[in-house]
């Protein structure tokens, strides 16, 4: 089950919008609502590609066991993260409001983690101000001419 970089980006985020939307409620759901991506296509062409072998791919061409472990692991780690509640006994996901602010303002998986792990009560103001610096968002951000002149003024 081998999803590379950006692949594991989207994968992550798009169930969080769904659940945030109530499109995908459960297991079951966000297996058959996987079925209907493009990630589901490149998998079923070229399913070595994404760590299924010739013979699990021919005993599940539909790759339905493939996209539950998927699902649940991602739920596992969405939920880790605080961005769902994954209910495994049940199967059952809900939204939470770091989720549905992460969904609405399209904010990565990956920066969610890196908040919640230095986020805490006693923050200075610099000290979040550094925090949302490291965002991944801000990682394509390019800085150049005036910005910079601005930049010296004020340090």
């Amino acid at each position: 089950m081998t999803l590379r970089g950006c692949e594991a980006v989207i994968f992550l985020f798009a169930p969080v919008l769904q659940i945030a939307l109530g499109t995908v409620t459960n297991v079951e759901e966000a297996v058959k609502w996987l079925s209907y991506t493009y990630l589901y296509v490149r998998m079923r062409a070229n399913p070595l590609v994404y760590g299924i072998n010739h013979k699990a791919f021919q005993m599940d061409p539909a790759l339905e066991l493939h996209r539950k472990e998927l699902v649940v692991e991602s739920g596992r780690k969405l939920d880790k993260a605080r961005m769902i509640r994954f209910d495994e006994r049940t199967c059952y996901f809900a939204s939470t409001d770091l989720g549905r602010t992460a969904s609405h303002f399209y904010i990565r998986y990956n920066t969610i983690e890196t908040f919640n792990e230095l986020f805490n009560s006693q923050k200075t103001e610099a000290d979040i101000l550094s925090i949302v610096s490291k965002a991944e968002e801000f990682d394509q951000l390019k800085v150049g001419g005036l910005m910079l002149n601005c930049l010296f003024i004020f340090m």
